[in-house]
This record gives C-alpha cells, sequence and structure tokens, in this order.
C-alpha cells in the first residue's frame, strides 16, 4: 500500500501541471503564439541550468563508470523503442512516410519534463543527476538513429551541439576543477532560480500542446496507429526494461540504472517528438495519434508498471 501511495504522490505533481498547462490554454491565458518562444526558451536556458544546479559536483561525474555506461544505457533504451516499433510497422501497414514518423515518435519516451518529477519523487534528488547522465545517451540516440529513420541518410552531427549537451560538459569541466566553489555564489544563485522554473514551465508547455493536438486531431475510423503506439510504448518496451530490472546482474555501483529504467519503462512518448517530425516534414498525423495514443494510456499503464518496478527493486 505504501508503494501506491509514493506513486500516486509521485504523479501528482507533473499530471497537475499538465492539467494546468490544458486549462490555462483552454481560458486563453496561454496562448498558443508563445509556444515557440517559450519552448525555444525552456530547451536553450531554463533546461541547461536545471541541468548545472543537479549535475555540478554530483558525486556520479567522479565515477568513470556510471559516465561512460549511463549514456550508453540510455542509447541503447532508444535503440529497443525503435527496434519495436519498426517490427509494429509492418503489421499496421502504414505508408513509408507514415511508417517514419510512427517508428521516430512510439520509439522515444519521455525522458525529461515528465521523467524527472516522477523518478525525484520515487528516488530522492540524488536519482535526478544521474538520470541527466543516462539522458545524454537518449540525445545521442535521438539526433542520429532518430533523424537517420526521418530523413534517411547520414544525420548532420552539428544537432548533438546544443545548449543541454553543452551545459552537460560544462557540468564535467566545473566539477572537475571543485564544483561550485570556483564560481561566484550570486552566479548559482541565479542558475538555481531558473533551474527551478524548468519542470513547471515544461509541463505546462506539454499541457498546452495536449490541447492543440486534441484539437487539431482529425477522424480517422482506423485505429491501427493508436494500437500499435500502445503496443510499443506501453507494453513491449516496458516489458522489456522491467524484465531487464529483474534478470540482469547489476553491480552495487549501477544499482540506479535500475530505477532510471522503472522510471523509463512507464512513461508515454515524448510531446515534443512531433516537432522533430514536423521539422524533419515527416507526417504530424501520425505524430499527433502515437503521442496522444501513449499519453491516454500510461494514465492506467503507468501505476501498474511502477507499482511492479517498485516491487523488484524492494526484494534486493
Amino acid at each position: 500500500m505504501s508503494d501506491f501511495w509514493n506513486i500516486v504522490s509521485a504523479l501528482l505533481l507533473p499530471i497537475g501541471v499538465i492539467l494546468l498547462g490544458c486549462f490555462t490554454r483552454r481560458l486563453g491565458w496561454f496562448r498558443t503564439e508563445a509556444d515557440a518562444s517559450l519552448a525555444t526558451l525552456t530547451i536553450r536556458l531554463l533546461y541547461p541550468c536545471f541541468i548545472l544546479r543537479h549535475l555540478v559536483g554530483h558525486e556520479g561525474l567522479r565515477d568513470l563508470t556510471i559516465c561512460a555506461l549511463g549514456p550508453l544505457a540510455g542509447f541503447f533504451a532508444i535503440v529497443v523503442g525503435f527496434g519495436f516499433s519498426i517490427l509494429v510497422v509492418r503489421f499496421i501497414k502504414l505508408s513509408p512516410k507514415e511508417g517514419k514518423s510512427f517508428t521516430f515518435t512510439s520509439g522515444i519516451f519521455n525522458y525529461g519534463f515528465f521523467a524527472f518529477p516522477v523518478g525525484e519523487a520515487l528516488f530522492g534528488e540524488a536519482f535526478v543527476g544521474k538520470l541527466i547522465i543516462f539522458n545524454l545517451g537518449v540525445e545521442i540516440a535521438i539526433w542520429t538513429l532518430g533523424v537517420m529513420i526521418l530523413i534517411g541518410g547520414t544525420p548532420s552531427w552539428r544537432r548533438l551541439v546544443n545548449p543541454p549537451a553543452v551545459a552537460i560538459l560544462l557540468a564535467f569541466a566545473l566539477s572537475s576543477v571543485g564544483g561550485r566553489s570556483v564560481v561566484p555564489s550570486f552566479a548559482f544563485e541565479i542558475v538555481d532560480a531558473l533551474a527551478a522554473c524548468a519542470i513547471p514551465v515544461g509541463l505546462l508547455l506539454i499541457g498546452g500542446s495536449v490541447l492543440d493536438l486534441l484539437r487539431d486531431k482529425k477522424g480517422d475510423t482506423g485505429l491501427r496507429v493508436e494500437v500499435g503506439a500502445i503496443a510499443v510504448r506501453l507494453i513491449f518496451v516496458p516489458a522489456v526494461f522491467i524484465s531487464i530490472v529483474a534478470l540482469a546482474p547489476f553491480p552495487q555501483d549501477l544499482f540506479w540504472l535500475r530505477e532510471v529504467l522503472v522510471v523509463q519503462a512507464a512513461m508515454p512518448s515524448g510531446v515534443f517528438a512531433i516537432l522533430i517530425v514536423k521539422s524533419y516534414d515527416g507526417d504530424t498525423g501520425i505524430a499527433l495519434r502515437t503521442i496522444l495514443a501513449s499519453l491516454a494510456g500510461c494514465l492506467f499503464t503507468m501505476p501498474a508498471w511502477l507499482s511492479l518496478g517498485l516491487r523488484i527493486l524492494s526484494v534486493d
């Protein structure tokens, strides 16, 4: 019963703020015109500050095993999603353009703004820094394999040089020379203040985007895409992650990877994936249906996967 209430409390924050984003968009307080600039501000300023706040001085940066295997695990977690998505596309019989957009969108879990508050609520603040290290591999997979899926050919490696990646490298550099002690205190007071805004603003953006997706959804009698998205994102991939948590021999210093996989197993598709699909001239309609199906379905599957994962972790 305690696990149940821990899960409920962990989900209240992200779901509550997402619903608030829907509500404020519906009332006209949070206009669509603000999305582009606010998303840019979040990704290029608030999220990098969030990374610096949690990574500078983090114990994980002093452990070469964590620094090497964390991103590697994140990379292969996305590969698993893409792999199942490619298999499912063959069964639901989508066109090549539709299949690429489905594969990309269903293959990516919400590894940031949803996962951070859930993971922190369940496993403590130290978990956040390790999740950021894991997410470095996720970003690499998205901007290399993911872009190759969308457009074919070799992607531009310049995409890997972005503000979050630079913030991670800066956190490594600062940690190696003394962490916060080498930076004027007022500078990190600013960083901390901006970092505190990253998750709420990101979740509000997700909420506003969800309402827009619902408004833009066109009628379609077929449910192949929705069923496929639920199968990949909420059944097959979580089952693999939880099986790894239960059966794979993790050394003690990598126990945190099991916690990361439990959280990511429960996540729906990332809402921001539709922006990447759109920027590469993919099928946004397929991406929209994939995201909505996983968001709706995760309200039922998320508590179940988290509960199972916590039960497995508690055995050890």
